[in-house]
């Protein structure tokens, strides 16, 4: 089970209480829709549930806005443009999540999953996977313009897949890449990339610009 702090607060130790009352706790605020979880998914075909583990999970706030109150963040204080923060990128993944739950159909069970590799060799973690069809598209999110990729490129080369997403603050983008992995294997997909703020425009913008 994977509980980021600054997604979902637990007791400072845990270990005076039962997993099974903070499992139940957890249940109750994901039936509130207080919080969703995120569940880890081997993501070798669709669905994308056939292989989702219950154990697994990082867990999504109801509100990006009530979240950065509950961290004492001011509106303010996010407008300053040299405002500098250590878990941006942490607030950005919750954005762009909760984002894309509020985008499925209101007659579906909202759902999102995550991919994760552990490796003494090459850990490697996405941030989202979504579909497209018969597609999986590795969606990775950078806070800023620029960030390496490698666990995107890990996840094209072992589950062979040609299309990637990527969230970041620099301008729309489809391009057509190409990448050399430490093992001398290349990998060869077209990457988009949308801003944070465009990510209302996510399935329309998959559906026009990549192959079902």
């Amino acid at each position: 089970m994977r509980l980021p702090g600054i997604f979902l607060r637990l007791p400072e130790s845990s270990r005076d209480y039962r997993a099974a009352d903070i499992e139940s706790a957890l249940q109750q605020l994901c039936l509130a829709r207080v919080a969703s979880r995120v569940h880890h998914t081997s993501a070798n075909g669709i669905p994308l549930a056939a292989e989702a583990s219950a154990s697994y999970f990082k867990t999504i706030y109801l509100d990006i806005g009530l979240m950065c109150a509950a961290l004492k963040l001011s509106v303010l204080d996010l407008a300053k443009a040299d405002l500098s923060m250590t878990n941006n990128g942490a607030l950005a993944e919750q954005f762009i999540g909760q984002q894309l739950l509020a985008a499925d159909p209101t007659f579906q069970e909202p759902a999102l999953f995550y991919w994760a590799r552990e490796s003494k060799s090459a850990s490697a973690e996405l941030d989202y996977l979504l579909t497209l069809g018969q597609q999986i598209i590795p969606v990775e999110i950078k806070a800023g313009k620029s960030g390496t990729l490698k666990s995107l490129h890990q996840f094209l080369k072992e589950k062979k897949r040609h299309n990637a997403l990527r969230f970041n603050a620099d301008v729309p983008s489809l391009l057509d890449d190409s990448k050399t992995l430490t093992d001398g294997s290349t990998v060869e997909y077209q990457l988009l990339s949308i801003p944070l703020y465009m990510v209302g425009q996510t399935h329309r913008l998959l559906r026009e610009l990549m192959p079902a």
